[in-house]
Parts: structure tokens; sequence; C-alpha cells
């Protein structure tokens, strides 16, 4: 396993894996975006990230990287905005309070290299950190977060596969291909229970899928940067899983029953699930009429069913 080494750029501080040139990392630092030879991936601007991929040579040879670059000022504009908007106005202590709270943030980037290497750690899969680098304090925080591309992606996330492959293979494969996944998935949820932080941003459009080989799936976990350091609550991990309604109706109550049973397995707790079923659905039910109604589209509202 390679070594991190400290890293000084620019008046940014991190880390680099042993083989990245540092000359490499001043030049990715130097390029400010929209950079012809980066593709957009995502932006999150009430978080103040923004994500590409590009190819680069940065000291292993040419190689596939995502790069999330953080800028803590673009939480604290939009925030503002809010603030006098028709919503904040209506509730005049959120945004500041929200405001107030950022002033806590910790380096983001350094989170993800720090949350990587410990799920590593315990058997879980993640993307490899390859470099962070992060400035300012304890205001408008910048960085970068860059990570190698995982080989052998199925699809853009675990829903995203899902869909693609009902349409591909006959519905008993698609059924036991799913139980599978969903297998492995409850086995890592099991383990993230274990460990001493919380991933809030933990669903299944945050989880991808790997091919390993004929009819040899892996599942790898993205996006640590938003890790709290905190016991992890099981009820908000689990719920947050299938929080997006279009994502949600991928998974029949059987699958969610299964689900749920693999997971309460490995400690002894099987026979809970049927509890645990009559919390959850409360939680996700009122969820999803907060989304509809965001969304304005009452018609739409779902309904979980285990």
């Amino acid at each position: 396993m390679q070594r991190y080494l400290d890293v000084s750029i620019d008046g940014c501080q991190g880390q680099r894996l042993g083989l990245v040139s540092e000359e490499k990392l001043a030049q990715v630092l130097k390029k400010k975006p929209p950079v012809k030879e980066w593709d957009f991936v995502r932006r999150v601007s009430s978080r103040g990230t923004w994500t590409y991929h590009f190819q680069d040579d940065l000291g292993e040879g040419q190689q596939d990287y995502f790069i999330k670059i953080f800028d803590q000022a673009d939480v604290f504009r939009k925030a503002r905005e809010k603030m006098f908007s028709a919503k904040g106005l209506a509730k005049p202590w959120r945004y500041p309070k929200q405001m107030l709270r950022h002033l806590f943030d910790p380096a983001f980037p350094r989170v993800g290299l720090e949350k990587a290497l410990e799920l590593q750690k315990h058997g879980i899969n993640t993307a490899e950190v390859v470099a962070y680098l992060s400035r300012g304090w304890p205001v408008f925080r910048a960085g970068i977060l860059i990570t190698r591309q995982i080989p052998g992606l199925a699809s853009a996330n675990f829903a995203e596969y899902l869909i693609s492959r009902k349409s591909q293979i006959a519905p008993e494969g698609f059924i036991r291909e799913k139980r599978m996944l969903m297998e492995e998935l409850a086995a890592i949820i099991n383990r993230l229970m274990g460990l001493n932080f919380f991933l809030p941003d933990l669903r299944v459009s945050n989880v991808m899928v790997q091919k390993t080989g004929p009819g040899e799936l892996k599942l790898w976990l993205i996006d640590l940067v938003e890790a709290e350091d905190k016991k992890p609550g099981e009820m908000k991990m689990l719920w947050h899983l299938i929080a997006n309604p279009a994502y949600a109706r991928l998974f029949t109550g059987s699958d969610k029953i299964r689900f749920l049973k693999s997971y309460l397995q490995p400690s002894g707790r099987e026979s809970e699930w049927p509890q645990l079923c009559a919390k959850l659905t409360p939680i996700l039910n009122n969820w999803w009429r907060q989304w509809h109604k965001r969304n304005k589209n009452p018609a739409r509202e779902s309904r979980v069913k285990f």
C-alpha cells in the first residue's frame, strides 16, 4: 500500500500518494473550471462543490481521475440568497443558523481521505484518494480532492444499474442479481454501524457497481466528505438509502424485508425486522410527502408498503 506524503502548494496544505508528482498537482490546482479537458459531472451549489472527470498523468502514467472542487464562499453566497427569499423570510432564523454552523465545518477534502482509509481498513470498497489540498480557516475554506476512477464500473450508480439491467435480462435473472447486490449492501451497512462516524449522504445513488468478472459484481461507496464524527443512527442510515422516491420504486416490499433481515442477521437480530419496518414506514411516508410538496406534485405522492 502506498504511503501518503505531506504537500504544500500555493498556500494549500494536504497530502498525496508517494508516486504522485507535486509539480503535476500544482498544475491541476492552477486550472480554473471550465477546463476544456475536464468533463463536468455534478454541481451541488448548497455545498459549494463541483465534480469533474479528467485524464492525466500525475506521476503514475495516464489514468482516469475525478476531482471534487470545494468553495465554502459559494455555500455562504447561496445561504445569503436563500435568507432574503420568500422562504427564508418566512423562517428568518433558518439560514443565519445554517451559516453559523458552516463556520465550524471541517476541511472536507481531508475528511474524504481520512474516511476512505477508515473504510478500506474495515474491508469496505471506496474510491482511492490520490491527493487532497485545502486552504482557509475558519471561514471560506477551499480545496480539491482527487480520487482514482473505480475500474470496471457497470453504471452511474446502484440505482441506475438496476434500472438498466431490468430491461436487459430475463426477470428471474434480474431478481437474482438484485437480491445478491442487496445482500452485499446490507452487509456493508451492518459494518458501517460498527464504525464511529456517520455517512449522512449514503444512499443508493452514492453506491457504485463494479463488474469484476462474468456474473461477478462488487459494491463501492463514494462521497465520504460529509462524514460526521459520531455514532451512526440506525434509522437515519436506513431510510436515507431510499429517500429519493424515484429510486424507492425499484424495491418491492419483499426486497425491503429481505434487505432488513440480511442487515440484522449478523448481529442476531433477524427476528426484529417487523419492529424496524414499523419504525421506518412512517418516516419514509412523511419524507416523501414533504418531497412531493417541495416539487409541487402531490398527485405523485408515494406510500411505502413493506
